[in-house]
């Protein structure tokens, strides 16, 4: 009967690891998805704990590189990217530590005027100006960039 226990903790690390297998994830979703397939909150425990003392699971790790993946691939304000990580289970104070890291990365006025910028120079048919201002507005604020800084970065990107 000792063995049991000792095979459901296996069968709890290997899942967690096939899901490690395909992207990082922070506590808070293994734990989701363990619970989900049934498994106790012992072996849960246990199985964090031990995927954390080896460098598998890292919430800090996992928010800067949430970051940089955003911030590579779809830039979007300091705020919306926060939202995001909450929503992973990120705690706040690692949040605000991710966030102190990439301080430099994260200047919006120049990340809004780069985005707006891309979309300008893409635009195969020229658009009435009013029209293309309201466009890249709506898509700033959208991306959670404040709308002064939309304003800013629209208007620096068409002469305005």
């Amino acid at each position: 009967m000792r063995k049991e226990p000792e095979k459901e903790l296996k069968r709890c690390r290997n899942y967690c690891l096939r899901l490690l297998s395909s992207r990082q994830r922070t506590e808070k979703e293994l734990k989701v998805r363990m619970r989900a397939k049934d498994y106790t909150t012992d072996h849960i425990a246990v199985t964090i704990g031990a995927l954390k003392r080896e460098g598998l699971v890292d919430d800090l790790r996992f928010a800067v590189d949430w970051i940089d993946e955003r911030l590579r691939k779809s830039p979007r304000a300091r705020g919306l990217l926060e939202k995001e990580l909450e929503r992973k289970g990120v705690d706040a104070k690692m949040i605000d530590e991710a966030m102190s890291r990439r301080e430099k990365q994260l200047d919006e006025k120049k990340m809004a005027v780069e985005l707006v910028s891309g979309i300008v120079q893409d635009e195969k048919t020229p658009q009435d100006r009013d029209k293309m201002k309201a466009r890249l507005f709506s898509f700033l604020l959208r991306r959670g960039f404040d709308a002064e800084t939309a304003e800013e970065a629209v208007n620096e990107v068409l002469g305005y």
